[in-house]
């Protein structure tokens, strides 16, 4: 099992889930499409969603979510070097460089 947190800015990732995941939301509302029907996620709920799913992770704003998927080399069995909607942009950042940013 391996886990950790996505910081996800106004997406719609589709993806083939080729995993065993649960997906905790800490911030922001989160949005999982499964076979046409979504589920939403606000701070503290929790999703568990088996393998072998086309799904969607989806968000109109900032979300945090926390992940653990099983088994942990997930991402090299389905040939994945990086994972769709997490991009650096996206990370936290300090206060100067935030401040940096908008000027």
């Amino acid at each position: 099992m391996c886990g950790g947190l996505n910081f996800l800015n106004n997406v719609s990732v589709p993806w083939d889930l080729t995993c065993d995941e649960i997906i905790y939301c800490m911030k922001g509302t989160f949005r999982l499409t499964c076979d046409g029907e979504s589920y939403i996620c606000t701070p503290g709920d929790v999703l568990y969603i088996p393998r072998d799913n086309h799904i969607a992770y989806e968000c109109d704003e900032t979300c945090i979510i926390f992940y653990a998927a099983y088994p942990h080399d997930w991402k090299q069995k389905a040939g994945l070097t990086f994972v769709p909607g997490i991009d650096p942009e996206d990370m936290p950042q300090s206060e100067e460089e935030s401040e940096e940013k908008n000027e």
